[in-house]
């Protein structure tokens, strides 16, 4: 699964989020702006996909940035058709809005490798898992990229998995070796490097030459869960 480049000290409960009409990104783009300039460190939030956000999403799928590295149908209806499913709760991903000052600049969604038995056949050949889970990323503001964010949501979204999934031990992230944002952020997020090769997939986002990256739970200097 891709991992374009590039969950937290709180996510919130609410089930879903308001469609951003013309006048909202106006006053987003403002408020990226005033982030940028005063340089404040602000908290990261993870707020659970909800249909309002799909039309944001869409967009974020068609840039070229994000496209690139997450080839998913990228038109509303299509990514409706896909994502509703999560939004719901029938599908076997959790996926999170990224959110800096309620400002959305993300997405980002988790699964166990164990309710995706193909994928994770195609991980197995490579690297063994145990009580393993997978996460996708992206960061859809191309004006928030290169900025440090997509690190700090890795580190603090594998912070709450280990809550989330408490039979978890490992979290395993493939990543196209030519997406050189998304592995460094990996890396900085305390992600090791497993293996390096091709995988056996016919994922248009898992092509060509793949690394796969481990976070193993209790590893030193690990994301602390909150509260610990």
């Amino acid at each position: 699964m891709p991992q374009p480049l590039d969950r937290a000290d709180r996510v919130r409960s609410t089930a879903d989020g308001a469609r951003l009409s013309p006048h909202t990104h106006t006053h987003t783009h403002t408020a990226w702006g005033n982030l940028l300039r005063h340089h404040r460190v602000v908290a990261i939030v993870f707020t659970p996909l909800g249909d309002g956000h799909l039309a944001t999403l869409a967009e974020w799928l068609r840039s070229p940035h994000v496209s690139r590295w997450w080839p998913d149908p990228c038109e509303l209806p299509q990514v409706t058709e896909r994502y509703h499913p999560i939004v719901e709760g029938t599908d076997t991903a959790h996926g999170f809005v990224i959110e800096l000052d309620d400002i959305p600049i993300g997405y980002i969604q988790s699964y166990r490798l164990a309710d995706e038995p193909q994928w994770s056949a195609t991980l197995a050949v490579a690297i063994e898992l145990r009580d393993a889970a997978g996460i996708d990323y992206l960061i859809g503001a191309a004006e928030m990229t290169g900025r440090g964010y997509g690190t700090r949501a890795i580190r603090e979204f594998v912070a709450s998995l280990w809550q989330r999934y408490e039979d978890v031990s490992t979290v395993v992230v493939p990543v196209q070796q030519a997406n050189v944002a998304s592995w460094r952020a990996l890396e900085r997020a305390g992600f090791r490097r497993a293996w390096e090769g091709l995988l056996d997939t016919d994922e248009p986002g898992d092509q060509g030459p793949a690394y796969i990256y481990v976070f193993e739970r209790g590893t030193p200097d690990a994301p602390a869960t909150r509260g610990s």
